[in-house]
C-alpha cells in the first residue's frame, strides 16, 4: 500500500510573515491621507473593509477609495500596504525548508489581497512550496470550509488522508475549522522550539497541538489597533 505523503499546510501572516509594526501603520495612514492622530479609526476601518478585499471581491483602487484615500494616492497606498506584510521570519522559513528536506511536502493558504498574493509568489522561499493558495483567487477567506477544501484538492489530498496534513495558523478560529475538516492542527504562537518539535513528530495521527508560549514577540494591541488574534484578516 502506498503511504500518503505528509504535508505541512501553513498560514502566511503571523507564521511565515511577520506582523506589521506601529511605524508601518503610521506610514500607511499618512500615505492614505489620514491625520496622524486618527490611527485607531484608520485601522478599524481598514479591518472592517478587508474581508471583501482579501476575497478579491473589490479592487485595490476600490478598497482605498472606501478608505477615503485620494485618487492620486491610491497606488502608493496599495504599494505601502503590500510592502508592510512582506517581511518573512527566516527562522520559520528555514524550519519549513528542513521539513521539506525530510520528505514533508509544503503548502500555503493565506487570506490576502491580490497585491500581497502576487508579491508572495515572487519571494525566493515560495519555491519551497508545492502549492500556494490565496483567498483573493479562491474568493473565500479562512475559516470558511471552501478555502480549505479547495486547497486540499490542489494538494491532491483525499478526504481519508487529511490526518496526514498538519495545518499551521496563528488564529484559533482557523485551526479549529481545519480540525473540523479532519486535519491535524498546530496553533502557532511564535514558539519556534515547540513548532519544530511538532513538525518533526507529526505522524498524521494528531488531532490538535497547542503551542504553550511565545518566543517570538508579537506586536502589542496598540500597534495594530486591535488584539493580534482578534480583528486581523490578512493571514
Amino acid at each position: 500500500m502506498t503511504t500518503a505523503p505528509r504535508w505541512a499546510l501553513a498560514d502566511y501572516n503571523g507564521v511565515i510573515g511577520r506582523q506589521a509594526g506601529a511605524d508601518d501603520w503610521a506610514r500607511l495612514a499618512r500615505v492614505a491621507g489620514w491625520h496622524r492622530d486618527s490611527l485607531a479609526p484608520f485601522q478599524q476601518l481598514f479591518w472592517s473593509l478587508r474581508p471583501d478585499y482579501d476575497r478579491g471581491l473589490i479592487t485595490a483602487d476600490r478598497f482605498w477609495a472606501r478608505m477615503g484615500c485620494p485618487a492620486d494616492r491610491r497606488e502608493e497606498a496599495s504599494a505601502a500596504d503590500t510592502g508592510m506584510w512582506m517581511r518573512a521570519d527566516q527562522q520559520v522559513v528555514d524550519l519549513l525548508r528542513a521539513a521539506r528536506h525530510r520528505g514533508m511536502r509544503l503548502a500555503l493558504l493565506s487570506n490576502a489581497p491580490d497585491g500581497v498574493a502576487r508579491a508572495i509568489e515572487q519571494t525566493p522561499w515560495a519555491n519551497e512550496f508545492d502549492v500556494l493558495r490565496f483567498s483573493c483567487d479562491l474568493h473565500e477567506n479562512k475559516p470558511h470550509p471552501y478555502a480549505y477544501e479547495a486547497t486540499l484538492t490542489a494538494m491532491g489530498v483525499e478526504p481519508g488522508e487529511r490526518q496526514h496534513v498538519l495545518f499551521i495558523d496563528d488564529r484559533l478560529d482557523n485551526t479549529q475549522a481545519a480540525r473540523q475538516l479532519g486535519m491535524a492542527v498546530y496553533h502557532f504562537t511564535g514558539d519556534t522550539t515547540d513548532f519544530v518539535r511538532h513538525l518533526t513528530q507529526h505522524d498524521g495521527t494528531s488531532t490538535t497541538c497547542e503551542a504553550p508560549a511565545h518566543s517570538r514577540s508579537a506586536p502589542a494591541a496598540s500597534a495594530v489597533g486591535a488584539p493580534v488574534h482578534g480583528s486581523r484578516h490578512l493571514l
